[in-house]
């Protein structure tokens, strides 16, 4: 009978050992309702904002959120090849995508004149010659100088310009970037010429006059593309400008407005600010 009963617990442990296993639901049998942890929804929401939309290795290191995207804007000084004792030229510029536009506006010396005598002959403006002798002595006996110059009293010629460019960008990587431009200039130019002409006469003019034309150019900035970076930046342009003048003209004013048309040169230096 003791064999009997002994046989009986080690089919009952075997049972268990072979069972269980394949019920596993019942080891959970003795759980009630509120042991049991269910996942539930928190109304502790907090809205994305643009910090957290940017992740790295997306877009050049920063994806830009379309719903928050402003306009990228720089302001630089902007000088020019053939500006001649003028200050530089001020530009703002803002770019949203490839669309954006330039604001360009500068008060200087145009058109560069670099020999005044020279221009006015040219001009048709007989201008009066001088030649002037000057003896010099040394140890070795006295010998003779010789110079000559332009009766010209007064040679004074300025222009303000204010040009509007819509910018196409057509290249950019993350430092650089490159487009179009296409805008409108206006010009007030002024100018006055006081000298005496060969046959002792004197000559004056004192001319200003409006004008409206259309600029074409390239553009090339260089700094930073990351769409939250704000930073130094450099730019080169490439403008060739065509500017009609209306109003009352002088014997000079053709010659010398004609000069403001042509290719111009330019490199800058600026700030980038933030996009947001």
């Amino acid at each position: 009978m003791t064999d009997f009963k002994r046989q009986m617990v080690y089919a009952a442990a075997l049972a268990r050992i072979l069972f269980v296993p394949a019920f596993p639901l019942q080891a959970n049998a003795g759980l009630t309702f509120s042991e049991i942890t269910v996942s539930s929804y928190t109304s502790d929401f907090k809205p994305l904002s643009p910090a957290n939309l940017n992740t790295p290795g997306a877009f050049e290191g920063v994806i830009a959120p379309t719903g928050f995207k402003k306009y990228d804007r720089q302001a630089e000084m902007v000088f020019f090849s053939n500006t001649f004792s003028g200050l530089p030229a001020l530009a703002f510029s803002g770019r949203r995508g490839k669309h954006g536009f330039l604001i360009l506006g500068e008060y200087s010396k145009l058109p560069r004149i670099k020999d005044e005598g020279v221009f006015l002959r040219s001009a048709g403006v007989p201008v009066r010659s001088v030649t002037k002798e000057t003896y010099i002595s040394g140890p070795n006996g006295a010998s003779t100088a010789t110079y000559t110059s332009d009766s010209i009293d007064a040679f004074r010629n300025n222009t303000a310009m204010l040009d509007f460019f819509y910018y196409r960008e057509a290249y950019k990587n993350e430092f650089a970037r490159a487009g179009l431009l296409a805008g409108i200039p206006l010009a007030w130019h002024t100018y006055k010429v006081s000298v005496t002409l060969a046959d002792g006469l004197p000559f004056d003019e004192n001319r200003s006059a409006m004008g409206l034309g259309a600029s074409v150019g390239v553009a090339a900035t260089f700094g930073s593309n990351s769409v939250q970076h704000k930073g130094p930046v450099c730019s080169v342009f490439l403008i060739y400008n065509r500017i009609w003048f209306g109003g009352s003209g002088g014997e000079l004013s053709r010659h010398l407005r004609a000069r403001l048309n042509g290719f111009r040169f330019g490199f800058s230096a600026g700030w980038r600010f933030s996009s947001y």
